[in-house]
């Protein structure tokens, strides 16, 4: 079996803070997000194919040195059978496993967790679920599926986390980008949606290095003191969640 996977980078924690992993990114995804800092991840292309044997070997070869092994992209989830190919198998190899998704495969979600290869998901909230602002945020909309359906699935997929939180650790992350994400009422909305989940809830600061959409290059990503002002005002409002700014 082949699978698209633009890279793979060994001895990280970059996308599972405080988790050495092998960290595999799967090439393609369904949303084409302005400030994306991996670009060369949105489309699959024919270079982009690996053997999955070749995957699992540097799995294999690092599992001494690592602890887990991260799915991220791209959106894993396009790629069903691969990921749930090495999800298993990195599960065998005694390795905890972490995925991270835009929430928009909910059955493919589903197959991991019913089959406990996952420990962790780590799931990108790009804005509140508003049609014309998600679409903004994410350029994801196509003929074959509309922004509503879109934040149905993600919906769907949000309720089958609250399944099963007590077996696998949940984290949301937000990206606060100027001119798209940045208003505390429109955090307010996404914390709204999360308040009665056992998650960590994640603020993490645009990048303007490597993006998709060059116009964002420009722009200054937001201090640490305004991303905690952000966490502040959410924790106040809703006491219960777990807020913390990356």
């Amino acid at each position: 079996m082949e699978a698209h996977i633009g890279r793979i980078e060994h001895l990280t924690d970059s996308e599972w803070h405080g988790h050495l992993s092998t960290t595999i990114f799967f090439a393609g995804c369904d949303f084409n997000c302005p400030g994306c800092n991996t670009p060369d991840l949105l489309i699959a292309k024919e270079e982009h194919l690996v053997d999955l044997k070749e995957v699992k070997r540097q799995i294999r070869e690092h599992a001494g040195a690592t602890e887990a092994v991260v799915f991220t992209g791209g959106e894993p989830c396009l790629q069903r059978q691969a990921l749930i190919s090495l999800a298993s198998f990195s599960k065998d190899a005694g390795l905890r496993t972490a995925l991270v998704t835009n929430g928009s495969k909910t059955e493919c979600i589903r197959s991991l967790l019913s089959l406990s290869l996952l420990d962790t998901v780590i799931m990108d909230i790009k804005a509140p679920f508003e049609e014309g602002f998600f679409q903004r945020a994410t350029q994801s909309r196509t003929f074959f599926k509309s922004t509503a359906e879109l934040l149905e699935d993600i919906s769907s997929t949000l309720r089958l986390l609250r399944r099963y939180q007590d077996r696998v650790d949940i984290v949301i992350r937000t990206t606060i980008t100027p001119s798209l994400v940045t208003r505390k009422e429109d955090l307010l909305k996404i914390a709204g949606r999360l308040d009665d989940m056992e998650c960590v809830w994640e603020l993490v600061g645009f990048s303007p290095e490597n993006v998709a959409d060059k116009r964002f290059s420009s722009l200054r990503p937001p201090s640490q003191e305004f991303l905690e002002n952000l966490a502040g005002t959410a924790r106040k409002m809703y006491p219960r969640l777990r807020v913390f700014t990356g």
